[in-house]
């Protein structure tokens, strides 16, 4: 699980300073997660069933919708907010899935969803995880493996 976990930070900081233009200033493993309302959480699927999910500071999701979406209506802001969480653990593991080991090569990625702090505190607690947060300019970004 730790080296899934590794490859996917390694996405998904690539993705945020190459792509979003955020400046990451540091990566490191941690032990309790703050949980935000910009969240996702996906399946891997193959012989084993691995979970990853992601928590965005408000800070740093205000400034990724803005490289998204240049230009929006009101009417469209609501769902595309509640969308683009799943559009970025989308991206992340869907790029970082070539870089994992022949065990998980054959991983099937799931749909992404949406829970509950409480939900994701229950996840959490029931089944080993591993955690990092990534560090930027604009506010941190949390992965997990669960």
């Amino acid at each position: 699980m730790k080296t899934i976990l590794d490859n996917i930070v390694k996405s998904t900081a690539l993705f945020l300073s190459n792509d979003m233009c955020v400046d990451v200033l540091k990566i490191k493993r941690i032990y309790e997660i703050q949980y935000s309302k910009h969240n996702s959480l996906i399946t891997l699927t193959n012989s084993s069933k691995i979970t990853v999910m992601i928590n965005i500071d408000d800070s740093l999701f205000k400034y990724l919708f803005k490289r998204f979406f240049t230009t929006v209506g009101k009417e469209e802001k609501d769902s595309l907010i509640a969308a683009l969480s799943d559009e970025i653990i989308n991206i992340v593991v869907g790029l970082s899935i070539k870089d994992f080991s022949l065990k998980y090569a054959d991983c099937e990625l799931g749909l992404p969803f949406k829970a509950s702090i409480q939900k994701r505190k229950e996840m959490i607690k029931k089944h080993p995880s591993h955690s990092m947060r990534i560090v930027t300019r604009a506010g941190n970004f949390i992965c997990t493996v669960i």
